[in-house]
């Protein structure tokens, strides 16, 4: 199963909630009038819940949230659904050896990874 598109999470101080209940791996991006970018990768069994928390800056990403948002920044999601969270899991890791995402911590100091590709998020 592909990649979903890139849905608006949340931009300002209000965000879209997200539906879906299933097991996904996630990406989430930046955005603003004239750059976009993917900042994080993460998995969660209900995706619903974990991408809700992040746009209400709920989650351990809040300040890094709260500030994109301040500074007219819009937060985007993308994901790919799994049968559970062990596949998520499994696709998280993948992720996070070839990329470098700047908001996750797990493996930062790997330099030999590749940049991450510029999203392609439509307004």
């Amino acid at each position: 199963m592909p990649w979903s598109t890139w849905k608006l999470l949340g931009e300002g101080y209000g965000y879209l909630p997200v539906h879906y209940e299933g097991a996904v791996c996630y990406e989430l991006a930046i955005r603003c009038k004239t750059e976009a970018r993917v900042v994080y990768v993460g998995k969660a069994t209900h995706a619903n819940q974990r991408l809700n928390a992040h746009a209400r800056g709920g989650s351990h990403l809040r300040k890094r949230v709260l500030l994109r948002h301040r500074n007219g920044w819009s937060i985007y999601y993308r994901f790919h659904k799994h049968k559970n969270a062990d596949a998520a899991r499994a696709m998280e890791e993948r992720l996070l050896e070839t990329y470098r995402y700047p908001w996750n911590k797990k493996g930062l100091d790997r330099r030999h990874r590749l940049p991450l590709p510029i999203p392609d998020i439509r307004a």
